[in-house]
């Protein structure tokens, strides 16, 4: 089942719309490009639920928080909230454009990027495509998984899962705090991943490349390293590695 959703609340719109151009006029000593994006910031509000992961392919910010009934709401540059299209397929909110945008409004000087608040009760995945950023507050779940594919960087404030898998392809970041039993990450490309404060009992690791890892594990490390990645692990955990290249597992 495909859902979509442009965005509703007309007259909140316009009277968004209204009050940002007041405040434009209001400030004359500002740039007159900033006055002009300024007037035409709105938010729209998107009437979609019954997903469990949220995947974002477009350069815009996506904060994620846990609350008991869905709702999602975009706030940016009317222009660039026309471009969106929001579905749901297969319990995954997706994020993307809709297929007759104008990709030269996202490469002008004055383009800002959109933000994009969803609550909704559990999360157990996330996935970003592009230069878009993540930041995911508090959740819990069974199992979990994170990916980016380009250089946007996805932050996750605090998680509790039993098995945890992360993939990183290009030079995106990703940082996590909370507590895991396993964790199986790959990185592919410059990606970095931040997991000092993330507690797990295992880790299997792979690197293809210069993507750097820390990590806490209290039991057993596994890695393997094609290229120049290295690996630091806190937490007295028994590590083996296997290594093409100047790739490095350091263990305390």
């Amino acid at each position: 089942m495909r859902v979509i959703a442009y965005g509703l609340g007309v007259a909140a719109l316009i009277g968004c719309t209204n009050s940002a151009a007041q405040e434009s006029r209001a400030a004359p000593g500002d740039d007159q490009a900033e006055r002009r994006v300024a007037a035409t910031e709105t938010r729209r509000d998107y009437d979609l639920s019954g997903f469990a992961r949220v995947s974002l392919a477009t350069p815009d910010t996506v904060e994620i928080r846990q609350g008991a009934v869905f709702s999602i709401r975009a706030e940016g540059h009317a222009e660039i909230l026309n471009e969106l299209e929001l579905t749901v397929e297969n319990g995954t909110l997706r994020i993307g454009y809709r297929d007759d945008h104008d990709r030269r409004r996202w490469r002008r000087p004055d383009h800002r990027p959109a933000t994009i608040s969803i609550v909704m009760p559990g999360l157990n995945g996330v996935s970003l495509a592009g230069s878009g950023d993540m930041d995911v507050g508090q959740f819990a779940s069974q199992g979990f998984e994170a990916s980016i594919a380009g250089s946007g960087n996805i932050a996750i404030q605090s998680l509790q899962t039993d098995r945890a898998a992360f993939e990183i392809a290009g030079s995106g970041d990703l940082s996590v705090a909370g507590t895991a039993d396993s964790i199986e990450l790959d990185i592919a490309g410059s990606g970095d991943v931040a997991a000092g404060e993330f507690r797990a009992r295992t880790l299997d690791v792979s690197i293809a490349g210069s993507g750097d890892v820390e990590a806490y594990v209290t039991e057993n490390v596994e890695a393997s390293f094609i290229g120049s990645g290295d690996v630091t692990v806190r937490g007295g955990a028994q590590c083996r590695s296997s290594a093409i290249g100047s790739g490095a597992l350091r263990c305390s």
